[in-house]
């Protein structure tokens, strides 16, 4: 019998104005309004003696100190492990920067105190919050935008739409229910938070953030938290760069998301189980560096997180290789080592498969990152469903 207990709670994250924003380099600006607030989500869980928690943060992404902070501030105040602790990132383009480059003085430290400090009080309070729930899994089909590798004649590939390309048009939702208290959805798309260019000096939690927003008003007794797929060479449909647009996505998004809502059907919540792997994975230089991969089981529904800008073939995968019900397939979890390409991709080049010699990693993979991450998902997956 399912004794599933689930918390919920959201504060707000906004940085102050002045920032350096994530997301172009080129983007020299710091942030000089706010559109929309930026926040952290926290999603408790509860089952028997297990415990876990899905953090979400309106950023564009982390890397592995502040990770480390983050799950040492939270741990300080629940005891939660390593392992029973999920971080993810929107990667909304219009966020801070909150990733510490060596000689640039990029970060707000004060910020970064007061996100690392808040994150554990969103935690408390999503697990001050937890009361029994059941769990419906559901999707919906979404269409914002698609493959963005696009290529030319002469067969080099550049940054743009490439209608033939591998994609996922789909919005995927958990819907947690709780009788008598205000119903909780975590869902996810792979899709970058891109809708605007680096033109824009507007504090955003983009079209993903918007979606939530406009959701909770469809759906008033519900709360929502996002978490981003593998939407690494994904990109939003972008013709006017303004916000306009960023509405017009987030609207369709929340359309899609009322819709899983609806349809989404009863599974079995038991055994909560997770787990934390590290794949080594090869640099074209011949080092090693470490990759997490995150996993979470509840009853018949699975996460497996990839921490970097996972291309959506590794969805593909993660999905094809689940026996669950409901398989939510996400990057940006636990930090962002830089893209994760698939061999395909290195092959081809673009800026997917050179983007990280820009990145803390200064190189490229080695093909072989495609068959190593693999394996650690499938490892992952075996651990979940042993």
């Amino acid at each position: 019998m399912d004794d599933l207990r689930v918390g919920y709670a959201r504060v707000d994250t906004t940085p102050p104005l002045g920032c350096r924003m994530m997301g172009y380099a080129a983007r020299k600006e710091g942030a000089v309004a706010v559109h929309d607030p930026l926040s952290a989500a926290a999603l408790w869980l509860e089952s028997g003696a297990a415990r876990a928690v899905v953090v979400a943060h309106d950023l564009s992404s982390y890397d592995a100190e502040i990770v480390g902070e983050l799950r040492a501030a939270i741990q300080a105040e629940t005891g939660l492990a390593d392992h029973e602790i999920i971080l993810n990132t929107s990667h909304t383009h219009a966020g801070p920067s909150v990733v510490r480059v060596p000689d640039l003085p990029t970060v707000n430290l004060d910020y970064l105190r007061t996100l690392v400090e808040r994150t554990a009080q969103v935690v408390v309070m999503a697990r001050d919050d937890a009361a029994p729930a059941t769990l419906r899994v559901g999707s919906a089909p979404l269409d914002i935008g698609g493959n963005r590798r696009q290529r030319q004649p002469d067969g080099t590939i550049k940054l743009g739409p490439n209608p033939t390309g591998p994609t996922l048009r789909e919005l995927t939702l958990w819907a947690f229910d709780r009788p008598g208290r205000t119903a909780v959805g975590l869902f996810s798309v792979p899709m970058h938070g891109t809708t605007l260019g680096g033109r824009n000096l507007q504090l955003s939690a983009e079209w993903m953030g918007l979606a939530r927003t406009f959701a909770e008003e469809t759906l008033p007794n519900c709360r929502f938290l996002f978490a981003q797929g593998c939407g690494g060479d994904q990109n939003p449909y972008r013709t006017r760069d303004d916000f306009t647009e960023v509405e017009a996505h987030g609207q369709v998004a929340a359309n899609a998301l009322a819709q899983a809502w609806e349809t989404a059907q009863s599974v079995t919540a038991a055994p909560l189980r997770t787990t934390l792997r590290i794949c080594e994975g090869p640099v074209a230089d011949g080092r090693l560096w470490p990759v997490p991969v995150a996993g979470l089981r509840l009853g018949e529904a699975t996460l497996v997180g990839l921490g970097g800008e996972a291309c959506v073939a590794y969805a593909s995968f993660i999905r094809a290789h689940s026996p669950a019900a409901s398989t939510l397939a996400l990057g940006y979890t636990d930090g962002s080592v830089g893209y994760l390409p698939t061999a395909e991709i290195l092959a081809e080049g673009g800026y997917e498969a050179t983007a990280n010699r820009m990145f803390r990693m200064q190189a490229v993979w080695q093909p072989e990152i495609e068959k190593r991450l693999q394996e650690a998902v499938i490892a992952v997956l075996a651990e979940l469903t042993a």
